[in-house]
């Protein structure tokens, strides 16, 4: 059951991938990337709430991180490959976070850290939530 309580969060990151190949690719424009966060806050508190029926504890906090980690790690990649791109491309006009890997070698470096980091997390977090589901 947590297995596939935790795939029905990759319908929103698709959902989103579609949402965002559709802006880029078909109106050849910039997506509203305030708009797109509102609206993943809200399906973040749908999912929490409805599907895993959250309190305020650590498996929150847990599926929090599991989220937001698997979210930054996955859209990326997911939208990249739908558009054949380098899985690891991060365009001009990308969002907020992703604007960092342009700005010097610094932040570039700074920028995979926290992806690297990233990774990390939302494994821990998928084994604190089938340790504790």
């Amino acid at each position: 059951m947590i297995t596939l309580k935790l795939s029905l969060w990759f319908l929103v990151i698709v959902a989103f991938v579609a949402l965002d190949y559709f802006e880029i690719v078909k109106k050849k424009s910039r997506p509203n990337y305030l708009l797109e966060n509102i609206l993943k806050g809200v399906c973040f508190i749908i999912y929490g709430a409805f599907i895993w029926n959250t309190q305020n504890n650590y498996r929150t906090v847990a599926i929090f991180i599991f989220c937001v980690t698997s979210y930054w790690i996955l859209f990326d990649l997911i939208l990249n490959s739908v558009r054949h791109l380098n899985p690891f491309y991060i365009g001009r006009n990308s969002g907020y976070i992703d604007r960092f890997a342009y700005i010097n070698k610094a932040t570039f470096i700074a920028y995979w850290t926290l992806k690297i980091l990233a990774v990390t997390m939302c494994v821990q977090s998928i084994i604190y939530i089938y340790k504790h589901g």
